[in-house]
Order: structure tokens, then sequence, then C-alpha cells
């Protein structure tokens, strides 16, 4: 026998939420406990008394609710033999009121066991889908299950944050109770459902973890790891082997293959889709990004005078990220710091940072390097400008270019947003350099409109 006890890595957030859903389980065992309702005994009792008056009347019948419950707890043998009871015409109408008062008192007693009113039936209020996870049948029902809620519950709780822990033990919990109601009707409780969830979560995201684990042999007790994933894989064939040899007893187990198909899923939807990296934390999303690594070091190079060294990692980030201006930037200052032209790299930052908002970043870029724009680069700059910078970049850039051949398309560009002398001026000097003849006319025709008459 073996049993998990631990895990082997180090949290960087405190687990409140998984600890608030542990004790929140505790706490509704103890109103359990003190709520009880009628005796275990009590219900045994009153069935007996209701099921023999029912078999030693015939003619009588029980009520749907009643009748329902006895056929899915009647052992075969009961149910052939009143199968085979001989046709009787309808009972004693006394006799079947009696029948009914009795299997009122039995489903009263019934209904006053938390358990039953508020353990998931298919037939049942929706809600119980949820609050039956915090019911439990025991003590070692109850310390099982927290004990593996604990130790998957903190660490997913420290990858994803507490939301997405909670989210998942709900909506899990509420699959699974909803994939026990398929296959039964038998009501269920307990938050293994939950708990299953988390471990489909924990297989596909966090499996090279390793798992301490307790086991007893005989009178021998010793202490080993597993990777979370042999642990895993190996409770996911003992459900399906129940499941495949009709072993499961009490156990509900399709709730337990539901919760753990709806949390590898939701893993699974999370890592593909562009939703996870926004519940990592900072630390948690360095480690997980080789590249930011590889950004982290450069810049790290940087701030040790070791230009060479720091451009060996920046152009490995670059190129795996070449939109992120974090990059650009520290790749320039690497350059400037080897005595190597940064020109393109400062283009590149200029570019970047105005993507994402940063325009004093790109400004101040420009004024620190002295860098001077190509045309075309600051054509694809002008929109994120006020006008006034705008109007600047793209008269400097052209007045530096004037043959460029991405000019003349510019020096419209210039002379419709920024109409004026000073813009007019760039034109006229582009245009003079200006050999296609289409182009020429374009800015000609500009230039006629904007001057007047009389210019």
């Amino acid at each position: 026998m073996v049993l998990p006890i631990g895990l082997e890595t180090s949290l960087s957030r405190f687990p409140r939420v998984t600890f608030a859903l542990i004790g929140l389980c505790v706490v509704v065992f103890l109103l359990q406990l003190f709520f009880a309702g009628a005796s275990r005994e009590e219900i045994a009792r009153r069935y007996i008394d209701m099921f023999n008056y029912y078999t030693q009347h015939p003619g009588l019948k029980l009520p749907p609710e009643v009748e329902e419950f006895a056929t899915r707890n009647l052992s075969p043998e009961v149910k052939a033999l009143l199968e085979r009871r001989s046709p009787t015409p309808e009972g004693d109408p006394t006799r079947q009121s009696i029948l009914n008062l009795k299997a009122r008192d039995f489903l009263l007693a019934l209904d006053s066991r938390p358990e039953y009113r508020f353990g998931y039936r298919k037939d049942g209020p929706w809600i119980n889908a949820v609050l039956s996870l915090f019911l439990h049948g025991g003590w070692i029902h109850l310390i099982g299950n927290m004990l593996l809620l604990y130790l998957l519950g903190i660490k997913l709780e420290d990858l994803w944050g507490g939301g997405a822990v909670l989210g998942l033990f709900l909506v899990g919990g509420a699959i699974a109770s909803a994939s026990h109601g398929l296959f039964s009707s038998a009501p269920v409780i307990g938050a293994s459902g939950a708990i299953a969830a988390l471990m489909g979560a924990f297989l596909l995201r966090l499996y090279q973890i390793r798992v301490r684990m307790l086991g007893f042999f005989f009178v021998r007790v010793f202490i080993f790891t597993w990777p979370a994933w042999v642990v895993l894989v190996i409770w996911f064939l003992q459900q399906v082997l129940t499941v495949v040899t009709g072993t499961s007893g009490n156990v509900a187990t399709w709730a337990h293959l539901g919760g753990f198909g709806l949390g590898v899923l939701a893993a699974l939807a999370l890592r593909l889709l562009p939703l996870e990296k926004g519940l990592l934390n900072e630390e948690q999303r360095r480690s997980e990004d080789k590249w930011l690594l590889q950004l982290e070091e450069g810049e790290r190079w940087l701030g040790l005078g070791s230009p060479k060294q720091a451009l060996h990692a920046l152009k490995q980030y670059v190129a795996a990220r070449p939109n992120d201006p974090q990059g650009w930037d520290a790749m320039a200052r690497a350059l400037r710091m080897d005595r190597q032209n940064p020109a393109e790299a400062v283009t590149k930052a200029v570019v970047e940072w105005l993507e994402v908002g940063q325009t004093e970043r790109a400004l101040q870029l420009l004024d620190e390097f002295g860098v001077q724009l190509g045309v075309r680069d600051a054509v694809r700059v002008h929109p994120y400008l006020e006008p006034t910078q705008a109007q600047k970049l793209l008269s400097q850039a052209l007045v530096a270019h004037p043959d460029d051949p991405y000019a003349p398309k510019a020096a419209l560009l210039l002379g419709q947003t920024h109409p004026g002398k000073d813009s007019l001026e760039v034109v006229q000097w582009v245009y003079e350099f200006t050999l296609d003849p289409d182009w020429a006319q374009r800015l000609r025709t500009l230039l006629a409109r904007q001057q007047g008459p009389g210019s």
C-alpha cells in the first residue's frame, strides 16, 4: 500500500484558495455530524417496515420515488421474487393509504440526512452538483480527499492562481457529478470528482514534479519518490479497470473519470490559447519562458560591461521574439558598447516601442542614439506620433533621403497630412529628385493646389 504525502517543489504564492476549500469541506462535514438527521438504523427500520407491508399485501403500489429507491437497492434475488408474484387485483385503498404513510415516513427520515438531501442525483436539483462536493461519507473519506486536495491544489494555485483553481474545482466537480448521473441514479457526495479534475490538470501541466510516497510492506514503512505522471497514470488506469470489471462498488468511478477528463481539457485549453500567460506570476513566467531567460542573460552581461556575451544572448532572443522592443533596445545598447553600428537595432526598437504605445521611450531612444530613420520606417512610425513630432520625423527622413524610391509616396503623405510652408518645401525638394513621371505629376499637382494661383 502506498500513499502520496508531499511534493518535491517550492511555492511562490500562498495557496489561500486551496486552504479555504479544505476548511470549507471540514466545516461542512462537522455540520453534517451535528445535523445528521435520522440515524441509519432508524432509516433502515422504516424501510424494512414499509417494504414488509408492501410484500405482505399484494396489489399495492409503491410511490414512484420509493419504487426507484427500492429498485436501486434491492438484491437481484428479491427483485426476481417480486417479479414472479402472481398478478393480483387492485389493493385495498385503506392498505394503500397505510403503505403511502409508511413510505412518507421513510422518505422524511431519508431526506433528513444531509448526504441524501444535498447529494447529487440526476433527477435532483442542479445546484446539488456543486453542494455535494463539500459533503463526505465519513472521516476516512474526508481525510483522504483533503490530503489529495492539498497536494494538488497548492501547486496548481502556485501555477495559475486561486481563481483558476476555484473555477476548476467547482466546474470540474459539477461535470464529474453529471458524469456519475449518466450511469447511476444513486446520490453521490464528496470532493473526489473535483479533485479528479485537479488531477487531470496536474498530469498535463505539472507531470514532471516528483511526489513523495509513503509505502507500507508488512511491518516496514519506507518513503520514496515517483514522478507525478506515474502516480496519476496508475490512478487513472485503476479507475478504468474498476469500470471494465464492474468492481466500482460504492465508489463513483464515473465521476472520477468525468472530472479527470475535464481537468485535462481545461489545462490543454489554457496552454494552447493565450490564456495561461495572464495567470502566471512574474517569477513563474520567467521560469516558463526560456527566451525570456536569454533576454535577462543579455541584460546581465550588459550590466557587467561584456557586450560580446550580451550580443550572443540577445541575438537569440530577438530571433525568437522579433516584435519585442525590449530585446531590440538592449541589442542597440550592446552594439554601441561593442563599437558597432546600432542604427538598425535602434530603428526596430523605435518601431516596436511605438507599436505598444511607448512613444516617449521611442523618441528618447532616437535622441539618445542620434539615429536618422529611413523613409519607410519614418512612414511606419508616423501614425503613432503627435502631429508636430510626426511632421518633423517625416521631414527629416525625406530631406536626408530625397532619392529614396519610397520618397515620393512619403512626400505626398507629408503634404496631405501636414499642409503648410515647411512641408511644401520638403515636398518641393523631393519633387526635384523624382524621376517617375506619374509620381512627379502627383507631387506637382499637390504643390500647385496648396501654393495657390498666385504663387
